[in-house]
């Protein structure tokens, strides 16, 4: 990074920093040149502004951060702001490390000298999750585009909102998303050999009937396994998909597949094993869910008729699993279409893959407490936190994660129905107690 007039005053220390982060392995190359980079770069840029000169990052202080913390929350959420935050605070550590600053300028307060200028509280009690009217909305009206909706022609703009090019593979990922709480990546890189199937002829897969539970192992951050489930409700949507939309995408990608062949991975052969996908790489078996995503993204099988098939279970017009920015896209396209139209079952936030995840632990942990419930007369039911049952099926290592998920609970309407039943009980113990006295 420069200064005006292409001078390095004024950069030194931050372009130091960025250097050792990246000698260091600190962070990813995409996410230091395209996250920390940019994020730092700004804090700098508005210090030089309030100082009226090129200065060093390192002359900031905690008056300087508060007043920027100020500008930030009023364009950014406040989870935003806190990962910016984690940014600046990186930053001043390794300068406090190399003796560049005597002090963190970042506030701390408390014996575990915890960041003040963090948003964490108003945070949790900002809802990420979707009601089940809105999930009902976004899925049909945003994911899939429908114009009819409970019976009713939808009343906005057409034109305005371009209809999604595949409403049953967007309503898939959807649908995929809010009922197993598989992130963003892990959706994109499904493989489809790893979800079951009822239609016949597909050998490849494991075999689903009746209503029973198909699980597969997916590995997330940090390379954490877990256990991912299915219902026969989600393959019944994903073999609605498979049917029609998927084998025309496959089918109008055969030219672009083939010119790029070269770079593809060609699977001889897959088969499955004990419910779990296995696929024949060069000289041996490979489980799927030990592939790493990258092949996982330019994995195919060449059938005996010469057609090029893609392993990813979602694909793009290209006949490959969609980059993550296509997702992004994927989302903000149906969240236009939820905003211009002005029924009042549309989301009341703005609808993310994230979302979603949310929404599946929300939903989750509802369940499972009422569950409890309902079987607490029972000498055999084993009784598990809640908590700690979504911890696994998210895949949270720190049950710290999961437990942020319970700000959700001030949305529920039970909750002011208990408060007032706790007051109630106690103010008619207090009556008796007095009625007693007397």
């Amino acid at each position: 990074m420069v200064a005006e007039g292409g001078s390095t005053v004024g950069t030194e220390h931050l372009n130091r920093y960025l250097l050792a982060a990246q000698r260091a392995n600190a962070y990813n190359p995409r996410s230091l040149s395209t996250f920390h980079a940019t994020k730092l770069t700004a804090v700098l840029r508005w210090l030089w502004g309030r100082r009226g000169a090129a200065v060093e990052l390192t002359s900031t202080t905690a008056e300087d951060l508060s007043a920027y913390k100020a500008e930030r929350l009023a364009v950014v959420a406040s989870s935003s702001w806190d990962t910016e935050l984690g940014c600046l605070t990186s930053f001043f550590r390794w300068a406090r490390d190399a003796h560049l600053v005597e002090e963190d300028p970042v506030p701390r307060w408390g014996t575990r000298q915890r960041s003040t200028l963090r948003e964490r509280i108003e945070d949790r009690r900002t809802p990420k999750f979707l009601q089940e009217h809105e999930l009902r909305f976004f899925l049909h009206v945003g994911l899939r585009g429908d114009v009819v909706y409970g019976n009713r022609p939808l009343s906005f703009d057409h034109e305005a909102v371009a209809p999604p090019a595949f409403p049953m593979r967007d309503f898939a990922i959807g649908f995929m998303e809010v009922t197993t709480g598989m992130r963003r990546e892990e959706t994109a890189r499904l493989l489809d050999v790893e979800i079951p199937s009822r239609l016949t002829g597909r050998l490849e897969h494991a075999p689903f009937a009746g209503h029973d539970l198909h699980r597969f192992i997916r590995y997330g951050k940090l390379g954490k396994p877990r256990w991912v489930y299915v219902t026969g409700s989600v393959v019944d949507i994903l073999d609605d998909y498979r049917m029609g939309e998927r084998q025309r995408i496959i089918k109008a990608a055969q030219p672009r597949l083939r010119d790029s062949l070269s770079e593809l991975l060609v699977v001889n052969a897959v088969r499955v094993r004990s419910g779990k996908a296995q696929l024949h790489i060069a000289e041996g078996w490979r489980d799927a869910d030990r592939l790493p995503d990258q092949e996982r993204m330019r994995s195919v099988t060449l059938t005996d008729d010469g057609v090029i098939e893609p392993l990813g279970l979602f694909l793009t017009r290209r006949g490959l699993p969609p980059v993550l920015n296509y997702l992004n896209e994927l989302y903000a396209n149906a969240n236009r279409r939820v905003a211009a139209c002005g029924h009042h079952d549309r989301p009341a936030i703005r609808v993310s893959n994230h979302t979603m995840r949310h929404t599946f632990a929300v939903r989750t942990l509802a369940a499972l407490i009422q569950e409890s419930r309902r079987t607490e007369g029972d000498p055999y039911a084993l009784v598990t936190n809640p908590v700690f049952t979504v911890q696994e099926l998210l895949g949270h290592s720190d049950p710290e994660t999961t437990a942020r998920y319970l700000y959700a609970a001030e949305r529920y309407e039970a909750v002011p129905a208990v408060l007032k039943a706790n007051a109630a009980r106690i103010a008619a113990d207090i009556n008796e107690g007095d009625d007693a006295g007397e």
